[in-house]
């Protein structure tokens, strides 16, 4: 997947990656590149290793595409948790997925906090727009801002886990389903396939929570491997 993301950024070099109206910004594929490098630096700092999990809450907003695609690149295991998740909730998916670093919204931060209270394995909460946690998004990306997971990502293979989505937990406790990055890939080209994606200026709208696996094939996987550029709403 961070392969595909690369060839892509290659490709399309200063156009337009990502949108964030509501928080006036703006990143081409250069820049979303060397974004995704320096919070994979900082997360390598924590001491994130391959296979291991990144839990994400956030709402839809810029700083998950290079947050899930740093993870990737070192081999980790990002998932998402719904936003409206009750601190049990949280504690759950965060004790079953045995997480030690979690990326947060300020927003969720009493949730989550509260929830760590049962999580002793949880080392790092980073809040991508303020304080509270252990550590803050720009504290993140200056651990090692000139960090280069190359190495890393040479070493991924197809059957290494990409991500986890978690059930809803209607029939009972939420269940991780193990997706690799071929399972995602395979996604991608049967969307392909079925729609006529244009070669220049195809936009998405990045809109349902980032726990969906609709979200996260729709409007991450496919515009992140296939050149389109990405509009998060508030």
């Amino acid at each position: 997947m961070v392969k595909a993301f690369y060839e892509q950024a290659d490709r399309r070099g200063d156009e337009i990656a990502i949108r964030d109206e509501a928080r006036e910004v703006e990143l081409d594929w250069n820049e979303l590149r060397d974004r995704m490098h320096r919070i994979a630096g900082g997360l390598s700092k924590l001491g994130l290793r391959k296979g291991d999990t990144v839990a994400l809450m956030l709402n839809n907003r810029w700083e998950f595409i290079p947050s899930d695609l740093a993870a990737v690149s070192l081999g980790a295991v990002p998932y998402s948790i719904y936003q409206t998740s009750s601190a049990e909730q949280i504690q759950y998916l965060v004790s079953d997925a045995k997480s030690r670093i979690a990326i947060v919204e300020g927003a969720f931060l009493d949730r989550f906090l509260e929830a760590r209270g049962e999580l002793p394995e949880l080392e790092h909460v980073i809040v991508v727009d303020g304080e509270g946690g252990d550590h803050t998004f720009d504290e993140l990306m200056q651990m090692d801002p000139e960090f280069d997971p190359a190495e890393t990502v040479e070493s991924l293979q197809p059957d290494d886990l990409l991500t986890l989505i978690y059930t809803s937990g209607t029939t009972g406790p939420p269940k991780g389903v193990q997706l690799t990055h071929r399972n995602l890939l395979y996604g991608v080209s049967v969307a392909d396939a079925m729609i006529d994606l244009p070669d220049e200026g195809g936009r998405v709208i990045s809109w349902l929570p980032a726990a969906h696996v609709a979200e996260r094939n729709a409007h991450y996987y496919l515009p992140m491997t296939r050149g389109l550029s990405v509009d998060h709403l508030p």
